[in-house]
């Protein structure tokens, strides 16, 4: 049954360490007894995130200040299942084609300052999750997901928001930063991570589905954080992690999809301390070689705190509409880890897409708490 959010907030409330008098209260919601000691048990965490930059685009004469991204998650664990609640609003997080003018009333700068909106909030993210097997000789977990999740795909599209290198997410880890419902199983070994997934597709809520199978493993060392790119607290020893993914739409080979892409991140390279190596390629629509795109990245850590990085994307979207070769470089300030971070950013495009031929310069601030 539904727990109604001033129940929710109320329990939160009372998540004080400090000693207090026994606290003889519950609530009663259609039948559904809740007390105050079984919702500290749910270990719940309350994470947010603001992203918002300077940006200056020349051949557009724009600059000024954009809000970019706001987000707000809450997790936490109901007996076996954990759970997790995700808010989302962006601006301009679809590169557009060129053909939909800008909105001149935009209170935020998309990609290469076009002028857009700061998306309403939605609930984009919405699982629970619990786990069927536990610690085989073999197999050292297999989960299991429901709900609204990204499809896993590409490395680039599942990297949480904070742990970008570029400020922006790739054009090949954007083209994947969608969420739809469906089921998902997850399982790890000591070496080998794999995805399969069964989601709506891009018919939506039709009877057609899209399916995705990802698998990873990691060849050498421990292999490489999943959780974000670049070099920042990377392991000394020599690390590499290689992933291969197929998408399936069964009502449509427009929307199918194969990629690859390797990680590496070592504790040295050309007495520049820590670095780190990427590279994805994705080949999207009906039959290999139909319509592909691929990146590379390099970064290394100038001192403890400082990331310099550079990459170049030769990228096609799906729709057959943008063709773009990117360039970009950046300096990330660490303050905080990738929580806080300040992050001076550079791109310029060579394109078909009117909107997106173009170079700009941000400077940006993630905030998480």
């Amino acid at each position: 049954m539904p727990i109604t959010p001033v129940a929710f907030l109320v329990a939160l409330a009372v998540q004080d360490p400090t000693p207090q008098l026994p606290i003889e209260a519950d609530f009663e919601q259609d039948g559904l007894q809740l007390d105050l000691d079984q919702v500290k048990s749910w270990n719940i965490d309350v994470h947010a995130l603001l992203k918002t930059s300077y940006m200056v685009s020349p051949d557009k004469d724009v600059d000024g200040v954009s809000y970019d991204t706001a987000r707000a998650w809450i997790n936490g664990t109901i007996a076996d299942w954990r759970f997790h609640f995700g808010m989302r609003a962006d601006v301009g997080r679809r590169l557009g084609s060129g053909l939909t003018p800008p909105d001149p009333s935009g209170d935020g700068l998309g990609f290469f300052g076009v002028p857009k909106r700061l998306g309403d909030a939605r609930a984009n993210e919405v699982w629970v999750q619990t786990e069927l097997v536990e610690g085989l000789d073999w197999l050292d977990t297999l989960d299991l997901r429901v709900g609204r999740f990204k499809p896993p795909m590409m490395a680039s599209s599942m990297f949480p928001e904070t742990g970008l290198l570029m400020y922006s997410r790739s054009f090949i880890g954007n083209d994947w930063d969608y969420y739809q419902d469906g089921v998902m199983l997850r399982a790890r070994t000591k070496r080998v991570r794999a995805w399969l997934s069964a989601q709506n597709g891009a018919d939506r809520m039709d009877q057609d589905m899209g399916l995705t199978a990802r698998g990873v493993v990691d060849l050498f060392g421990d292999g490489v954080n999943y959780n974000y790119e670049g070099a920042y607290r990377a392991e000394k020893k020599l690390a590499v992690s290689a992933g291969g993914a197929m998408h399936y739409d069964t009502s449509t080979s427009d929307r199918s999809a194969q990629g690859v892409d390797v990680r590496m991140t070592g504790g040295e390279l050309f007495g520049l301390g820590p670095f780190s190596l990427a590279a994805e390629y994705v080949d999207n629509g009906d039959g290999l070689g139909h319509l592909y795109s691929y990146g590379v990245m390099a970064s290394f850590m100038l001192t403890d705190d400082i990331e310099c990085a550079a990459s170049f994307e030769d990228f096609q979207d799906f729709d057959r509409v943008i063709g773009a070769d990117l360039l970009r470089g950046s300096i990330s300030y660490y303050i905080a880890g990738h929580d806080v971070k300040l992050q001076l950013a550079y791109a310029s495009a060579d394109s078909n897409a009117p909107l997106v031929d173009d170079e700009t310069w941000v400077f940006g601030l993630n905030f998480g708490i």
